[in-house]
């Protein structure tokens, strides 16, 4: 029986490296004695090192100037053409679930398909979207918050819609001291003229958990201390760690938010030879000043976030190692916002718990002003215009 064999032709790369095997791996040795000889030299390695983090970056970027792209289409007002562009992304985008990296990504890229949606005329889809982002991330109040804005927008007629108040609940199951949020649930309930819910909603507005940093400073010494915001007299007692002696002033910054300042005392250091130890001294509330702040009926309401209290403290004798205080923080509401409030506990007949609330809330003349307290700065991916939406 003949067998026959069928010849293979050898590829020609494996014929190249088996000529040249001896100076291919001359040629390794040489580059690898190059690379271990430059990674101790300082310029080359730093150059080296440099370079290839800059390609890791540009590399690990690519989707930030993807979602760049995506977000320069919509403030150009092309929104078919973001729809169209977003939409593929959304498809390749890496992050699944918000356990992965890139999630805020994600939800700025949600966020951005959704407005692109609404302002193509796409009301079904938009919404649709607004669900997947508050699916992607329940836990975030803002998804929550962007859902009920746009079913206010979308899906109300001569009142709130339904999926509005939902939004606005989980907003503030999340996050139960957020006024806007409030603001939306209350306008639910009073389109329908439902005066109870109005009033348990504000009430637990008032009562909702939510503390502030005030920042006491004492000439150039200044400590934080956290304090409520519901309205009710707390005593806050700051201790130095070092005597500060020489100040002429008492500074008290709230972050904005209003405060009324009920008492307000320091304690200065022993001195040897005096019996009694600490000196307590009592301060003027009545001598505060406070030139970027109004007054209110009951309460000093700022005209922005560094606006502060100063009290003078320059007639006290010897280094101050303590202050104590009474104060009073209050949530803030606009005039129109308490003004339904107000209305719901009348028609209620609340009389006792309208005088309640409001001795705990501080009305400011707009909704921009008290709502100026909640707009933190927007988390934003690096590589993203601040302006977009």
């Amino acid at each position: 029986m003949t067998q026959v064999v069928e010849s293979v032709a050898t590829p020609s790369w494996v014929l190249f490296f088996r000529r040249h095997e001896r100076r291919l791996a001359a040629l390794w040795l040489v580059f690898t004695f190059c690379c271990v000889a430059g990674t101790l030299v300082r310029p080359v390695r730093v150059r080296v090192l440099t370079t290839m983090a800059s390609l890791v970056d540009r590399w690990d970027g690519r989707w930030n100037r993807r979602l760049a792209a995506g977000v320069a289409l919509y403030q150009r007002g092309d929104y078919e053409g973001a729809v169209t562009y977003l939409s593929r992304l959304d498809r390749i985008f890496p992050a699944r679930s918000n356990r992965h990296g890139r999630d805020k990504e994600r939800e700025y890229l949600l966020r951005l398909l959704a407005l692109s949606y609404e302002k193509s005329g796409r009301t079904t889809r938009a919404m649709a979207t607004w669900e997947r982002l508050v699916a992607f991330d329940s836990l975030n109040y803002e998804n929550h918050f962007g859902y009920a804005q746009a079913a206010e927008r979308l899906l109300s007629g001569w009142a709130l819609a339904e999926e509005a108040r939902n939004g606005y609940a989980a907003t503030l199951g999340t996050y139960p001291a957020h006024l806007p949020a409030v603001r939306g649930y209350i306008d639910y309930y009073m389109d329908r003229g439902e005066f109870q819910p109005v009033v348990a909603a504000w009430e637990a507005y008032l009562d909702a958990f939510f503390p502030q940093r005030v920042t006491v400073t004492l000439g150039d010494t200044a400590i934080s201390v956290l304090v409520p915001t519901d309205g009710r007299a707390h005593d806050v007692e700051v201790a130095f760690a070092r005597p500060v002696d020489g100040a002429d002033s008492l500074r008290i910054r709230t972050g904005g938010f209003a405060i009324a300042l009920d008492s307000a005392a320091v304690l200065t250091a022993p001195r040897v030879g005096t019996p009694g130890g600490r000196a307590r001294h009592s301060l003027d509330v009545g001598a505060t000043v406070a030139p970027d702040m109004a007054r209110d009926t009951i309460a000093w309401l700022p005209n922005d976030t560094t606006a502060a209290l100063t009290l003078p403290v320059a007639s006290i004798d010897g280094p101050i190692t303590r202050v104590q205080l009474r104060v009073r923080l209050f949530k803030p509401a606009d005039a129109a916002l308490w003004g339904i409030v107000a209305k719901s506990y009348r028609n209620l007949l609340a009389w006792p718990a309208l005088a309640a609330s409001r001795e705990r809330t501080a009305v400011f003349a707009s909704d921009d002003a008290a709502d100026r307290l909640y707009a933190s700065p927007r988390w934003l991916p690096p590589g993203l215009p601040p302006d977009a939406p």
